[in-house]
């Protein structure tokens, strides 16, 4: 698996996958240029295996369509920069009436003013267009309260972990490292288009604080689908003796679990290898039959009553008072006719006649007995025995909790110390276990 989320991930560091879809063609090309000596195999042979374990949804007009939930599990914080970027310059379209960066609205050319020269706006702004623009210094440490497992130290992320479909909040301390005061002017949510979450600050505007001084942010969120991305807080400070401010980035990951968060594909299907079949003059060392114990006692298990469906009910109802014959023990002159009539009126299908009721249910149970045996003879029964005492041995059976095939008490499994050899032991079932039956062989 990982060779394709590998690939997936290289789709999503190249920009290449945009809301879930990617050009077919565009994927090809990176495809043949970069990654098909290490799949070893053709573009539309990889793409079968991206589709048969679920990463694909459809090839549909030359488009990809990719599993959302398993993109989201790929790409986690890794595509979430990136889409936080794209999303807000394609919303960063700022006139006289409305800033789309922001999701503001203005009454006034004085609101569009003050809001363009705002600290909120201007951070916003700032995150777009370069990261390298904020403060990485080790100035303020961001702690998750109610939990012991966050690092102090400034690279480390921390991680919010809700539920779906759950009203939650978390609450985080910032504290102050640095070793001169500081004044808090603005603490920015970088991202507004973020659904479903929002941040507020407790703390007195312009607050100075000392090292150690330490202020709240709360943080809602309701979600109704699973998601991964990050959430970025811009602190907006003054260090004493500074006429600049500093703007400190800190990102925090928000993961929304749902059923779907622990999924992963299986191991691809392996079929097994073919065991030979017994030849018809190998030589068979007879096993012994167990001796039961003595005892009078017998357990039965009555059968349960099943009630006759209420639909087929009413339909028997109404044949019988039409028909008072059909429950009588002998059958009519005309038969055939009498058949087609009972018939027609149960809705039985009308190739199904007496005649042939035997054949086709006779065709059906061959179909299925020939079945078992292939099942049976597919699977692999190398290194299940396992060895109990004496002359008895447990075998592990497919299929037995499922009643298939029905072993029972005293039937008769043959087996061989290796698949080419011509001599054969008899195993008499003893005993019948929910995964596995107990076999008794010649103590010889």
């Amino acid at each position: 698996m990982s060779a394709y989320e590998d690939f997936i991930r290289e789709l999503l560091r190249n920009n290449l996958i945009t809301e879930y879809q990617s050009d077919q063609g565009a994927v090809q090309k990176y495809f043949n240029g970069n990654f098909k000596q290490k799949a070893n195999c053709s573009f539309e042979k990889f793409c079968s295996k991206l589709w048969k374990n679920w990463y694909v949804i459809e090839f549909k007009k030359n488009v990809i369509y990719f599993d959302e939930k398993w993109l989201d599990y790929i790409s986690k914080t890794k595509k979430a920069q990136n889409t936080l970027k794209k999303e807000m310059s394609s919303k960063q379209k700022v006139s006289g009436e409305s800033c789309q960066l922001c999701l503001l609205k203005f009454s006034s050319e004085n609101d569009f003013q003050d809001h363009v020269n705002s600290i909120k706006h201007k951070v916003r702004e700032l995150y777009l267009n370069n990261t390298e623009n904020f403060d990485h210094r080790e100035l303020i440490k961001f702690e998750l309260m109610g939990t012991n497992n966050v690092k102090d130290n400034h690279n480390a992320s921390i991680k919010l972990k809700f539920e779906r479909k759950v009203h939650a909040h978390a609450t985080i301390k910032a504290i102050s490292i640095c070793e001169n005061n500081i004044e808090i002017i603005e603490v920015v949510q970088v991202n507004p288009h973020n659904k479903g979450i929002t941040v507020n600050t407790k703390f007195e505007k312009e607050k100075t604080l000392r090292h150690g001084g330490n202020f709240r942010i709360l943080i809602k969120g309701y979600f109704e689908n699973s998601a991964s991305f990050k959430l970025p807080i811009v602190v907006v400070f003054r260090i004493a003796a500074e006429e600049e401010m500093t703007y400190f980035l800190k990102e925090i990951i928000v993961e929304v679990s749902s059923e779907f968060s622990s999924l992963k594909a299986g191991e691809p299907y392996k079929k097994l290898k073919k065991v030979t079949l017994p030849r018809k003059n190998d030589e068979i060392i007879l096993g012994e039959i167990p001796v039961g114990h003595a005892s009078s006692y017998k357990e039965t298990y009555p059968l349960k009553q099943y009630p006759i469906p209420t639909g087929l009910q009413i339909r028997l109802r109404d044949l019988i008072r039409s028909y008072p014959l059909f429950v009588e023990k002998y059958a009519p002159e005309n038969a055939d006719s009498f058949y087609n009539m009972f018939a027609t009126v149960l809705n039985l299908h009308t190739s199904l006649i007496e005649a042939n009721y035997f054949d086709l249910l006779d065709a059906l149970l061959s179909i299925e007995e020939n079945q078992i045996m292939v099942d049976v003879r597919d699977y692999d029964t190398m290194s299940k025995l396992t060895f109990i005492g004496g002359n008895t041995y447990d075998l592990e059976v497919p299929g037995l909790a499922e009643a298939r095939p029905s072993l029972v008490v005293h039937d008769a499994v043959y087996v061989k110390e290796n698949v080419a050899d011509s001599k054969k032991f008899q195993g008499i079932v003893s005993s019948v276990f929910e995964k596995s039956v107990r076999l008794s062989f010649n103590r010889k």
